[in-house]
């Protein structure tokens, strides 16, 4: 009996008991120290006081055109229109030191009393390496490990230190790993001078990048203004402009001192690494630290997929309730050989002037002067081991992540299994394999293929009925060459006709634009319309000669939906009565959807040329009214396509399950809400996402079709086929 692809999955991390003694066990100290030069040293303090007077020489520049200001009015003794220049100019230079910076996630504590063991092997930890034991253990969901002054300056003279510890790190790593991880981070505790130094320095190299690239609720206002104004009048307007220009300019200074303290600060920070290598490699071993090293590019790209998944389920507005496990699922998902090309390629990085830390190569050969086997005597086992409520503290980070990191307000059904959560992604992972095997992946981004009513019609024995789907297979198999052929011309075509469609519409905004990457005699009106009026009329041609491939295919899916049908299927079907009303549900979806495609490619032009006249937005021709008259239409076409969506797609049922329980339509699934035109980044943003959940659901659909079909197929002896097109690696 042919069985569709259910996966059944477990969260559950296998975990063995570990007690004090066997963490006083665990270490045969004493450890090799590790020694700084002065000229270390000297180079702290350098650096350290080089950062203190950069935000003053940036204090001394305000002052000195205020001084000249001063000096001007004496002399002159009219305040005049430098006098306003000038105070404009100190203005804006001013305001910067007083932005605030936005709210910071807390993360979650951990309790002494509830965690004895991994509390006594911290302290067992700093023990050995002569560091101070923090006095807090915070734990978030960053892959991450950090130590840090807990109150800032407040704890600059004092042993008041915390420890942030990301549950990546944890799931991902064995004790020994995450021993060499920690120890490497009691080695910036035991670097004391040096710890506050650096303080020092990144509060300031800090403080440059958040005036610099942070914009705040003035920056804002003052965009708004000048829009407005350009529509009144190109007096006030040109003001305003000038206004923005001592915004730039201001900013343009502060990025130059930016750029020279990020340039200190990072060669300082990549020597305070090394040596805090050395602390972790005498603890653990070089050969397990470098391991260690190595490894982290893969919990990395778990974590990444671990959102990625989040994210999926948020267009149903559900989440799981166990970041951590997910990703700890999705560590345990890629294949060893995959692993190791991950590793490979996070060999290859370099370490350029402004990285923070020196890359893995420089890292592996600056701890391979000196060859240590290290002092530890643990057994390699999960680092999950050292907790004794891992679940409910993994639990308890991802519900804080939710509410304070990202400010959802969680109601009823929006949490699940994160168990649930897998099967969910790992059938989604099946049913997009089988539409790139089934659909030969040539019916996706824009939909081609018509999904007409095709029905096989009167009382069929299912033999003959197995014999004719054998027939439609084969007939299917033999087009493939073809149809990838046609399939790579059509999306070469998609790229060329949304390439022309923005140039014309940068023709009327006043841009212009590479003659050569476009491939067009001229960069007038008329000879754009010229080449994208052929263009699409080869698109059309070339999708004409799809249609021997479309009747194949949907025979095939009439004759599969009939075979699900006949009292027989049973037999050959696990669960045959809900197979059937799915695959028809998803079937009649899917013809719903394809009447309406016109209006998200319409949205999806609109959308794309929007998209591409944000990327002038800061550009000196940006500032001219035309831009913006542009502009302000393509927000007016692609606000009338949501509005169009939202009305013709409220009569479909939503066909998943979702928050709630309630019935969804599928325009409310597509688009939250319908923003107002005086708020043009939500409208973009709105824009974007009825796209992507569009795509989400369509392949959702035609996913739950091709994995049902090709049951069937199976069920019937038919050999699958092969996908043609070059597949993706990694797992997801």
């Amino acid at each position: 009996m042919a069985k569709r692809n259910k996966p059944k999955v477990s969260t559950r991390i296998q975990r063995k008991p570990i007690d004090v003694e066997d963490i006083v066990k665990a270490f045969n100290p004493p450890m090799m120290p590790v020694q700084t030069s002065m000229t270390y040293r000297f180079s702290l303090f350098f650096c350290a006081t080089l950062m203190i007077l950069m935000p003053l020489s940036y204090l001394a520049l305000i002052g000195g055109i205020a001084y000249y200001m001063y000096d001007h009015y004496q002399t002159s003794e009219s305040f005049g229109l430098t006098g306003w220049i000038g105070s404009l100019v100190i203005f804006f230079l001013v305001k910067p030191i007083f932005s605030h910076e936005d709210h910071e996630y807390k993360p979650i504590t951990l309790d002494r009393h509830r965690e004895p063991i991994f509390f006594a092997y911290i302290d067992r930890i700093c023990e050995i390496t002569g560091a101070p034991k923090p006095k807090r253990i915070n734990i978030d969901c960053q892959l991450n490990a950090a130590a840090s002054f807990h109150n800032g300056f407040l704890s600059f003279f004092n042993k008041d230190l915390d420890l942030h510890l990301g549950l990546p790190l944890i799931v991902g790593l064995d004790t020994r790993q995450l021993t060499g991880v920690l120890t490497h981070e009691f080695g910036h505790f035991s670097q004391g001078f040096g710890m506050r130094a650096y303080y020092v320095i990144n509060r300031v190299n800090m403080w440059f990048a958040r005036v610099v690239y942070q914009r705040d609720g003035f920056d804002y206002w003052l965009e708004r203004i000048a829009h407005t104004l350009g529509s009144i009048h190109i007096l006030p307007f040109l003001f305003m402009c000038f206004i923005r220009l001592l915004i730039w300019t201001s900013r343009s200074v502060l990025w130059i001192f930016m750029h020279i303290a990020h340039l200190f600060s990072s060669l300082l920070s990549r020597q305070m690494e090394f040596d805090a290598d050395r602390y972790a490699m005498n603890m653990v071993g070089n050969s397990d630290f470098i391991n260690t090293l190595k490894f982290i590019p893969v919990i990395d790209y778990a974590q990444q997929g671990a959102m990625a998944d989040l994210n999926e389920a948020w267009r149903e507005k559900r989440l799981g309730d166990n970041i951590p496990a997910l990703v700890y699922n999705n560590i345990k998902r890629i294949p060893q050989d995959i692993q190791k090309k991950m590793i490979n390629q996070g060999m290859t990085h370099n370490t350029s002037l402004y990285d923070s830390h020196p890359c893995t190569s420089d890292r592996i050969r600056n701890g391979m002067g000196d060859i240590s086997k290290g002092i530890m005597l643990m057994p390699k086992r999960p680092a999950s081991d050292l907790f004794r409520e891992f679940e409910s503290i993994c639990k308890n980070v991802t519900l804080s992540l939710y509410r304070d990191g990202y400010n959802i307000d969680l109601k009823a059904g929006m949490l699940m299994e994160t168990s649930q959560l897998i099967a969910n992604v790992e059938q989604e992972e099946a049913n997009r394999a089988a539409y790139q095997r089934y659909f030969q992946g040539q019916w996706g981004y824009n939909p081609l293929f018509p999904m007409k009513k095709y029905t096989v019609s009167g009382d069929i024995p299912m033999d003959k009925l197995q014999r004719e789907l054998s027939r439609t297979h084969d007939a299917f198999q033999q087009q493939i060459d073809e149809l990838a052929k046609i399939g790579k011309r059509l999306d070469e075509l998609d790229v060329r006709i949304n390439d022309l469609q923005d140039a014309l519409l940068l023709k009327r905004s006043g841009f212009s634009f590479d003659l050569d990457l476009l491939k067009i005699p001229s960069d007038t009106t008329a000879g754009i319309q010229s080449a994208l009026r052929q263009a699409k009329e080869e698109h059309e041609s070339q999708s004409a000669l799809l249609k021997p491939m479309e009747d194949t295919l949907i025979k095939r899916i009439a004759i599969t939906y009939k075979m699900l049908q006949h009292p027989e299927a049973a037999d050959m079907i696990e669960d045959c009565a809900s197979v059937c009303a799915e695959y028809q549900f998803a079937r009649q979806e899917m013809m719903d959807l394809s009447d309406h495609i016109h209006l998200i490619t319409r949205l999806r032009y609109n959308w794309c040329g929007l998209n591409r006249l944000s990327h002038y937005f800061e550009s000196q021709a940006a500032e001219s009214q035309h831009f913006w008259d542009t502009v302000n239409d393509q927000l007016k076409n692609v606000r009338k396509d949501l509005v169009d969506i939202k009305s013709n797609l409220a009569h479909m049922n939503y066909p998943f399950e979702h928050a709630g329980g309630q019935e969804l339509s599928v325009a409310d699934y597509l688009i939250d809400e319908i923003p107002s035109l005086e708020y043009p980044e939500a409208i973009f943003n709105t824009g974007e996402q009825c796209i992507s959940n569009y795509m989400a659901l369509y392949h959702r659909l035609v996913g739950t079709i091709s994995i049902t079909g090709e049951a069937m197929e199976e069920a019937c002896d038919l050999p699958r086929i092969e996908n043609v097109q070059d597949e993706e690696d990694l797992p997801f």
